[in-house]
């Protein structure tokens, strides 16, 4: 595979090939353990087909395919939302839909870090308000950059699209801007340079669907863990420790309130680290509080609606565990600066595509 110089932002790549690996191009690998202890890696899972929304919802074989710190995703067909009876279930948003994504896409294997922001010679906002109870990492290369708006991610994703060889195109257009990338700035409008999201080849953000399909890794019930979720901590007891969620998340009773270096808790079965956790994601589409559409939904969320509040998706280093569920999503002002936003990057495989593109 060509060298590109996306590679060098990316080149820490956590597994080349999903096994462990040493960093390439002198950037420090994400540990796969939690204080140097070695996480296993989970294996496949089997496909599935479920009747749902009046069609047969074919869910793929998860096998995990990762290199140059991203993981392929296939297309497929999911249950997005939750049932009524999951704790932490809200009205509305949550309304369980089939959702079919048609392509297939790489997404980053962990959240963007200081080091991989920095390395295009940006300023890093991370911990920029010190005083809030909870906040980022800096001590270490690998904390998730944080304290970023909407358009500031926006903006880094067409900055890696320009850098890769051969340049990808810019998935977005920003208008109005004032300030600079990694100060806080903000935009007065955003549109497409393509006719959706999806049809998009360059690095961008993940749409709200592609973000749930890929934390489920093809598992149906609130965390990806597994089915059972007895002993979830609720109400004033929010915080108490919780193994389970423990094992793959930093959240508000692990973290002391500040995020950590990515890539050190147990990672679902398309081998994606800290998809709950940690930083709160910044995602392509709007959060505007209401219900979904009837289903099924095929490539939903693929226009850019202005619309001040933005969805983030995992909650985070400071979120009580109902906010860590595979389906949970959180609103944010597009404009709105705060330690512990993050975010991870996405691209679209064009469906010519072989099996050897690389990210």
């Amino acid at each position: 595979m060509a060298l590109r110089v996306a590679a060098l932002l990316f080149g820490a790549a956590l597994h080349a090939g999903c096994a462990r690996s040493e960093p390439t191009l002198g950037g420090p690998a994400p540990a796969d353990g939690d204080a140097g202890e070695e996480q296993p890696l989970p294996g496949p899972l089997p496909g599935w087909e479920v009747p749902f929304d009046g069609i047969t919802c074919r869910h793929p074989a998860v096998q995990a395919d990762c290199r140059d710190g991203f993981c392929r995703i296939p297309a497929g067909c999911f249950i997005k939302g939750s049932p009524l009876e999951e704790t932490g279930h809200p009205a509305k948003i949550e309304n369980q839909r089939a959702v079919t994504l048609t392509h297939d896409f790489w997404v980053g294997q962990h959240e963007v870090t200081q080091e991989q922001w920095s390395a295009r010679g940006l300023h890093d906002p991370s911990m920029a308000f010190p005083a809030q109870p909870g906040g980022d990492c800096t001590d270490d290369p690998r904390c998730p950059v944080g304290s970023v708006t909407w358009f500031e991610a926006l903006a880094f994703a067409n900055l890696l699209s320009k850098a890769h060889e051969p340049p990808l195109p810019a998935c977005y257009e920003l208008s109005g801007c004032s300030g600079e990338i990694g100060h806080g700035m903000t935009c007065a409008s955003v549109s497409l340079t393509a006719p959706t999201i999806y049809d998009c080849t360059g690095y961008r953000l993940p749409t709200a669907a592609e973000y749930e399909y890929a934390v489920r890794a093809g598992t149906r019930e609130a965390f990806y863990f597994g089915p059972s979720t007895t002993g979830i901590p609720t109400g004033a007891s929010g915080c108490d420790l919780w193994p389970p969620l423990a094992e793959i998340a930093w959240y508000c009773a692990n973290s002391g309130d500040f995020t950590h270096p990515v890539g050190q808790k147990r990672p679902n079965a398309w081998h994606l680290y800290d998809m709950v956790g940690n930083a709160r994601e910044w995602v392509n589409d709007e959060a505007h509080g209401q219900a979904p559409p009837p289903g099924p939904l095929t490539d939903p969320g693929g226009q850019i609606v202005i619309y001040v509040d933005r969805q983030t998706r995992g909650g985070s280093a400071i979120g009580w565990p109902t906010l860590l569920r595979s389906a949970s999503s959180l609103g944010s002002s597009w404009d709105f600066i705060v330690s512990t936003h993050g975010f991870r990057l996405a691209r679209t495989l064009p469906h010519e595509a072989s099996g050897s593109t690389g990210p």
